[in-house]
């Protein structure tokens, strides 16, 4: 062998060995892009899961692909029951409120978001509640989905008409007192 191609293949080992090294470099990279990825995706999974707002995410149509565990103390439901359902089908909504919810998903379809709406729904126990509802049109992976978030606003409502009565009550007997009433600081 000549000094050549000595140095020819000295040349090509060190070549396969950068290479060699730079795939090892490449691999790492990877890995812990790999990792950095499960690590978002879990904190993401547990943000969605356990949320105080019911999420639904459905399909342009309002079939259930994923709930989270508020939908089922706020809805009554368990995931088992809601995913794979769709919105109109589980007779969640009271009927006066299916127009609504059908413009919604029309609105929502067509890339508009559906701003905060108060409906009323019928919890799996036959139970009625005030929600609020919103939802937003988003795309994962050239596939349309629409965010639900829905709270319980029962309570608040239930509070606000007791307020309203109180109110009532009150200005009733300020009105109507036999005796003046002063009322001061």
């Amino acid at each position: 062998m000549g000094v050549v191609e000595h140095q020819d293949k000295v040349d090509s080992d060190l070549r396969i060995q950068a290479l060699q090294e730079e795939i090892k470099r490449l691999r790492e990279a990877r890995d812990q892009a790999v990792e950095a990825l499960n690590f978002s995706q879990s904190k993401l999974d547990i943000l969605f899961e356990y949320a105080p707002e019911a999420y639904l995410v459905t399909d342009p149509d309002g079939n259930i692909i994923e709930s989270n565990r508020a939908a089922e103390r706020i809805i009554g439901f368990k995931k088992s029951e809601l995913d794979g359902q769709n919105l109109l089908q589980i007779r969640l909504f009271s009927g006066k409120d299916i127009p609504r919810i059908m413009s919604g998903l029309a609105k929502l379809k067509l890339g508009q978001l559906l701003s905060a709406s108060e409906f009323g729904i019928i919890r799996n126990n036959n139970q009625l509640c005030q929600i609020e509802l919103s939802a937003f049109p988003f795309t994962v992976q050239n596939r349309r989905q629409i965010l639900f978030m829905i709270q319980d606003v029962t309570r608040h409502k239930e509070a606000e008409l007791a307020l309203k009565q109180s109110e009532g009550k009150f200005k009733a007997l300020f009105n109507y007192a036999a005796d003046a009433i002063f009322i001061t600081d």
